[in-house]
């Protein structure tokens, strides 16, 4: 389970994470309002659209550099920080997708954000483009267990592929038939 934790708490270069902190609102109560944007420039850096650039010494405590920075700005606030992954979306969509995605964002937001898919899309058989493998799924299977973004281990960099179906229309069919006709009618002329 450790090396599960691991794995997702894992960061790549082009990852975006968003400060958010608490406010009270007199309709809705306390929600959690933007405060500022964190982009993983390299392994050393941060880029941050309020405080510039921070220097980093690990990837892999990204949160708790961003958390220790506004404990020092705003002592008596808790922020929450929502990791975001660039991801391409191609294939049978209706708009082919390249943006950031909340990591826990289910997959059918990503699909839905490529604007949904055509109707010759196989959504028994999607392609995952990691870094380190590349894999299928089903979709129907993944929105059913509720898969998130994190859960597929897409980092930044990462594509999808909405593969398309064996389909085979009418003047397709036709085509081959006459593609037949013409090469025995030849074999029969000449042998």
């Amino acid at each position: 389970m450790t090396l599960i934790y691991l794995i997702f708490t894992l960061v790549s270069q082009g990852d975006m994470f968003i400060v958010r902190y608490p406010v009270s609102d007199s309709i809705r109560g306390m929600v959690y309002a933007p405060l500022d944007t964190f982009c993983l420039e390299d392994s050393v850096s941060l880029f941050s659209t309020n405080l510039g650039v921070i220097n980093i010494n690990s990837t892999k405590n990204i949160r708790h550099v961003i958390d220790s920075v506004y404990k020092t700005i705003l002592p008596e606030t808790r922020v929450i920080i929502d990791r975001y992954v660039k991801v391409s979306v191609i294939g049978e969509v209706k708009k082919p997708y390249v943006g950031y995605i909340n990591e826990n964002e289910p997959i059918s937001s990503l699909i839905g954000l490529a604007g949904g898919t055509t109707p010759l899309a196989n959504l028994k058989k999607i392609k995952i483009y990691t870094h380190s493998k590349t894999f299928k799924i089903n979709y129907y299977e993944a929105v059913e267990k509720h898969t998130t973004v994190k859960e597929l281990g897409l980092f930044s960099g990462d594509a999808i592929e909405v593969s398309k179906k064996f389909h085979v229309n009418f003047s397709d069919i036709t085509s081959i038939i006459s593609a037949i006709v013409l090469l025995w009618s030849f074999y029969q002329t000449n042998f």
